[in-house]
């Protein structure tokens, strides 16, 4: 009856959903429920690295993120960015496995015989044509919001690979645009507040000396931009993710601006950009409660960063000098040397490139916003690059951020190169040159001399580079890409990093902030994906393939993930060992809204990660949960063995238990409990019965008996003295380990539990440090119905019974996990072996 009322709640709500009827103005169709397969929600928070994300979670800036980590059990993990570290470098690799796909973000393309910046439209789809035509992209058949590529997502928007093919006006018409407003008419409140308090703050720097009165001008042209990147931008994204999820895209993913910008700015730690976490948060929080509301299919949610960002002083700035002024004045002063005489003085022809804020608002393929971009910033004709002219050719240097790149003018031999690189260093004060080598290998110079890498990457970047091996060998990778010229130039020093530009905060090189990513994952990620310590793009990628249920590499698709989760292998005569057993009614792995979900089911299980699970009231093929053997669903989702003991035979399937394991189970025993004849006849109960199997836990039998018993006191008295006659718990064979689990339909302190605890005890007591530990029902938590029982040979050493998102929804009750220690002393040494049937009658 509860799951009733709990089922129409959540039906009403639906029917007004914002996120359904936003769906409705925008002309988009719901897809049909797709329980079967889990869906993936990727939340790209744009330039956040990991020691910025700890300290704002710490200050409070990110509350919602805390959350989900204190709340719902989510994990910080370390990601490397990859090299370049920025937005093109990281998605190439996350999105089509293509590692250093760009040698920076702004590069002169060898075949393309042109200078590439990729926020630029055309840029980015040539680059994206490329990565494609190598494989499948990760977002296939789902969506993409604001990034540089989309990844092969079906339904691309706001990006800059497919700006110039799908722009924003072609995604609605005027009419659905004008009644998407009005519906999310607060999203304007939020973007005139932040143009106000952006004005406010250029006015106080104005007066603080920080601008001149020409650059206040300049900035307050920008701040509608910035504004418009910042947050419309952040809220028309955050509003088609909803819808998408509403739909049952089977992977959304969204790219969160506007941190980034104001770290570029003032900072990456600095008061405005921290301040800016706040709305991202929230629109964080938006997506996920849209992502809990979606009937369409059950979604995980993973949030991660592309790359972190350095504090860093402008080149021009600390040399009084810019950066292709220096690097034309060095190859002057080195072909002198080297009898090679230059006419004319360098003459700098192409502007550098305009900020990533501009950049990013032409992705919404405006023209009025185009003219309105030439008045704030106008266009060069080669954005990111200057050329050098001389006698002997053009030299072209690209520079964005703290990376650039060197395009002599005609081929050198290396002892040249390397003189040119131990200049820029010396005269030329670029702080890190690298070329590539002969062998295979790179050739690094800075203040501290020349290196070879990978090998001296430590005197390099420090032995206490987060990443020294990657980065020492991205960055031979980065050296041998066909665009990245005959030198590569970084702008980080460990004495203090700095930008090729003007900016306080920058990314793309090799320092140990700006590599440093990071990534949030739900905790059954674990269990379905292997993850390792730190990952990278690539690896990630991965994990997020198997989670889906996809095989890396070619893209096809499977019903299951390919890792296994690890099996307890000691096999020695250790004196004691853990166990972690979960019971859990499942309800026909019906949810609180009314929707058959097995894959949820075992999402709930796998945040657990136990090793012995008893599972109450199955169905098996069924048409009422879609004609699925659930259990078998469930088993090979988890990737575990089990046994199903049906207890009662239907017209279209079968109801029962089921035991499932990470370690070697084989059948005992199975079989009916009594039932009150005129009790079954009346209330139509469904009969109750008892599953016995024997684990194996490293060459010992632990003897788990699996029991749902009836909602009458009656009936159920008579099942409690059948469990504790000689057929079940009195058996001379159930000795030794044994677990008795289940729904037992009555409270800890009943007659039924008192009277059961004369044999075997109650492994969670009635009160847990004063609280009482409740599992049913889902939503509203009442009473504990659910129990582990265990023998004098098993101690317990912790108990919970998690009561997440997730959890809530799955079932009419949560599950409850004992932690057991098991001791071998006095236990018999019996091998059991895996039977390979796994369904009795």
């Amino acid at each position: 009856m509860m799951d009733r009322v709990e089922i129409l709640v959540r039906r009403v709500r639906h029917a007004f959903s914002r996120s359904r009827w936003s769906g409705r103005f925008a002309g988009q169709e719901s897809a049909a429920l797709q329980h079967e397969r889990p869906g993936i929600v990727l939340i790209q928070v744009d330039g956040l690295g990991e020691t910025v994300l700890r300290e704002a979670l710490e200050r409070g800036h990110l509350p919602f993120l805390s959350r989900l980590i204190q709340r719902e059990g989510h994990q910080v993990l370390s990601l490397y960015s990859g090299l370049p570290s920025s937005t093109p470098g990281f998605q190439a690799e996350l999105f089509f496995g293509e590692r250093s796909a760009v040698p920076a973000f702004c590069y002169r393309d060898p075949e393309l015989h042109r200078t590439l910046s990729l926020n630029d439209p055309a840029a980015a789809a040539a680059i994206e044509a490329r990565l494609k035509a190598e494989g499948s992209g990760l977002l296939r058949g789902g969506s993409a919001w604001s990034n540089i590529f989309s990844g092969g997502a079906a339904e691309p928007h706001l990006c800059a690979s497919t700006a110039e093919v799908r722009t924003a006006r072609d995604v609605l018409s005027p009419r659905r645009w004008v009644a998407l407003s009005l519906w999310h008419v607060w999203s304007f409140f939020r973007a005139f507040g932040t143009f106000l308090l952006v004005s406010i703050l250029a006015a106080v720097d104005l007066f603080r000396g920080r601008f001149s009165f020409r650059e206040f001008l300049r900035e307050l042209r920008l701040v509608p931009l910035r504004v418009l990147v910042s947050v419309v931008m952040r809220e028309i994204v955050v509003a088609g993710a909803t819808i998408d999820l509403h739909r049952g895209l089977p992977v959304v993913q969204l790219n969160l601006l506007g941190y980034d910008e104001h770290a570029h700015r003032r900072g990456p730690k600095s008061r405005f950009a921290l301040w800016s976490l706040r709305g991202i948060d929230k629109a964080i929080h938006r997506v996920w409660h849209a992502m809990r509301a979606s009937r369409a299919r059950d979604y995980q949610i993973w949030v991660y960063s592309d790359h972190g960002q350095e504090e860093v002083r402008s080149f021009a700035a600390a040399h009084h000098e810019s950066v292709p002024r220096a690097v034309a004045r060095v190859y002057d002063e080195l072909t002198r040397t080297f009898h090679e005489e230059t006419d004319g003085r360098p003459e700098t022809i192409l502007d550098p490139s305009r900020p990533s804020t501009i950049e990013r608002s032409r992705w919404l393929g405006s023209k009025m916003l185009e003219k309105r971009l030439r008045e704030a910033a106008p266009e060069p004709s080669s954005r990111g690059a200057t050329r050098v002219t001389s006698r002997f050719g053009d030299i072209i240097v690209t520079h964005q951020g703290p990376t650039g790149a060197i395009y002599l003018p005609r081929q050198h031999s290396p002892e040249f190169l390397d003189r040119l690189g131990e200049r820029l260093v010396r005269d030329g004060h670029i702080p890190m040159a690298v070329r590539r080598t002969e062998d295979g290998a790179g050739l690094a110079w800075s203040a501290r001399g020349s290196h070879r890498l990978p090998q001296q990457a430590g005197a390099l970047l420090g032995e206490d580079h987060p990443h020294l091996r990657e980065v020492s060998q991205d960055l031979v990778g980065l050296a041998h890409h066909p665009g990245a010229g005959d030198i590569l130039i970084f702008g980080w020093d460990r004495e203090g990093p700095l930008s090729l530009q003007e900016e306080r905060g920058s990314h793309g090189g090799p320092g140990p902030n700006e590599t440093s990513a990071f990534v949030l994952v739900p905790p059954e990620a674990h269990a379905f994906a292997a993850l390792p310590r730190v990952l990278r793009p690539s690896s990630l990628r991965s994990a997020l393939l198997r989670v889906m249920g996809r095989w890396p590499g070619e893209g096809a698709e499977e019903s299951a993930p390919e890792y296994r989760p690890p099996r307890l292998t000691r096999r020695g005569l250790a004196p004691s060992t853990s166990l972690r057993i979960m019971t859990y009614n499942v309800h026909g792995c019906r949810g609180t809204d009314g929707i058959y979900a097995p894959q949820r089911i075992a999402r709930v299980i796998a945040r657990e990660r136990p090793d012995i699970i008893c599972l109450q009231e199955l169905d098996q093929e069924r048409a009422r949960s879609g004609g699925v053997d659930q259990v078998h669903q469930i088993a090979q989702r988890l990737q575990r063995e089990y046994l199903f003991h049906v207890v009662s035979q239907l017209d279209d399937g079968n109801f029962g238990n089921a035991i499932l394991s990470s370690l070697p189970i084989r059948l005992h025993r199975a079989g009916a409990l009594p039932s009150a004849a005129r009790a079954k006849n009346v209330f139509n109960l469904w009969p109750r019965g008892v599953l016995w199997a024997v684990v194996d836990v490293e060459g010992h039998p632990v003897q788990v008996l699996n029991t749902h018993l009836s909602i009458l006191p009656a009936e159920r008295h008579l099942q409690v003295e059948a469990l504790l006659g000689p057929e079940w718990l009195r058996s001379p064979e159930c000795h030794g380990a044994v677990v008795l689990a289940g729904d037992f339909n009555a409270g800890a302190s009943s007659r039924t539990m008192t009277r059961l605890q004369e044999a075997i005890t109650n492994a969670v007591p009635e009160r847990l440090d004063g609280r009482a530990l409740r599992t049913w029902t889902g939503s509203v938590p009442l009473r504990r119905l659910d129990h582990i029982l265990i023998s004098s040979s098993l101690a317990m050493t912790g108990v919970r019974a998690p009561r997440t998102a997730v959890s809530r929804v799955a079932s009419d009750h949560v599950p409850l996990v004992v932690d057991v220690t098991v001791t071998f002393t006095d236990l018999p040494r019996v091998r059991t072996e895996l039977t390979p049937a796994r369904q009795s009658s």
